[in-house]
C-alpha cells in the first residue's frame, strides 16, 4: 500500500473516490491533508541549523512577559538529529542564564520544556518531517501540544527573568546547538487554548491580530535579520542558512490501495498525476493512477 496524494485539480463533483485509505480505513475525499503535519509556507522560507554555532538572537526581550508565567510559544521545526556535533541536546528556543535557578525563564528542547523550577518531558515527534510545537503556559501550568494534540502537561513552572538573548537554536554560550530547521515563530502574551492553537498553526497571520507581541514568518529568503512583524523585536542571524521551502499543491492524502474495477467493467475513470513539494515521506513517488467512479 503506498503513500498517495490526490492534486488539487480533480472535479470531486464526478462522484467519489474508492479504495482510498488512511492506516487501513475508508475516508472521504475531502479528508483534511492537514492531518499529514506540513506548515503552509505560503512560498516562505525556513532557517537551516547545522548543529554546529547556529542561531538567531534577537537580544534581552519580554522578559516582563515571561516572568508573568502566562504566554504562548509556537514555532514549526524539521529536527535532523537529537544532538549537535558535541553531543550536546539541541534547543529550539530558550532564554537561560546559568544553571542557578535565579536566573533562567525557559528552554525548549525537541522532547521536553524547561524552566528554572521543573520540567515538563513529552514524547518527542520523529526527526526528517515538519512538525509544529506549542507551548501554552498559564500561570505555571504548561500544556505542550505537538501538531495541535495535547501531548503533555505540567504544573509548578516559574520563569524568571534573564538578562540575556532570547534565542533559537542555541543557548548564549555556543552550547546545545540545534540541528534541522525552524520557521514561523509566535510569542503571543496569553495562554491559547487548544482549540486557538489548531486554528492559526496552518495559516499566515497579519502581525496585528490580539496578544501577538512576537511573529516572525520568515519571508526573506536573504540577509542576516530576522523580521519580527507584531512587535519589532528582530532576530540577528548567525550561521544558519535560508532554505526555501515549496507549499504542496493538494487537497487530500491518502494512502491507495488497488485499482477499482466496477462491475460493469465501464464506469471507471483513471487519473495520473505526479507528487511534488510535500514533507519527507510523502515527496515525489513517480506517476500514480487514481481510479474515480463516475
Amino acid at each position: 500500500m503506498a503513500k498517495i496524494l490526490i492534486p488539487g485539480d480533480i472535479d470531486w463533483s464526478l462522484g467519489s473516490f474508492v479504495n482510498c485509505f488512511q492506516d487501513g480505513a475508508a475516508v472521504r475525499p475531502d479528508f483534511d491533508p492537514n492531518m499529514v503535519p506540513n506548515p503552509n509556507f505560503e512560498n516562505s522560507y525556513s532557517l537551516s541549523f547545522d548543529g554546529n554555532n547556529d542561531y538567531v538572537s534577537f537580544g534581552d526581550v519580554l522578559d516582563s512577559l515571561f516572568t508573568t508565567n502566562t504566554f504562548t510559544i509556537e514555532l514549526w521545526a524539521y529536527r535532523t538529529r537529537d544532538t549537535d556535533v558535541s553531543g550536546y541536546k539541541g534547543m529550539l528556543i530558550q532564554k537561560w542564564y546559568t544553571s542557578s535557578s535565579s536566573s533562567n525563564a525557559f528552554i525548549l528542547y525537541h522532547d521536553r520544556f524547561v524552566t528554572n523550577a521543573t520540567n515538563t518531558e513529552f514524547t518527542a515527534p520523529p526527526q526528517n518531517e515538519w512538525h509544529h510545537y506549542a507551548i501554552s503556559m498559564n500561570a505555571g501550568t504548561v500544556s505542550i501540544y505537538i501538531d495541535g494534540e495535547l501531548a503533555a502537561s505540567g504544573s509548578g513552572h516559574d520563569c524568571n527573568g534573564v538578562a540575556k538573548a532570547l534565542m533559537l537554536g542555541q543557548l548564549w554560550n555556543g552550547y546545545y546547538n540545534f540541528g534541522g530547521k525552524l520557521t514561523d515563530v509566535r510569542i503571543w502574551d496569553y495562554a491559547r487554548s487548544q482549540a486557538e492553537i489548531q486554528a492559526d498553526m496552518h495559516k499566515k497571520l497579519t502581525g496585528s491580530e490580539s496578544g501577538l507581541v512576537l511573529y516572525c514568518p520568515f519571508d526573506e529568503g536573504s540577509g542576516t535579520t530576522l523580521t519580527d512583524i507584531a512587535g519589532g523585536h528582530n532576530g540577528t542571524i548567525s550561521g544558519a542558512g535560508w532554505v526555501e521551502e515549496a507549499t504542496p499543491s493538494i487537497v487530500s492524502a491518502f494512502l491507495f490501495n488497488n485499482d477499482y474495477t466496477d462491475a460493469t467493467g465501464n464506469r471507471t475513470l483513471t487519473l495520473s498525476g505526479n507528487i511534488s513539494g510535500y514533507p519527507t515521506g510523502l515527496e515525489n513517488q513517480g506517476t500514480v493512477s487514481y481510479t474515480h467512479l463516475r
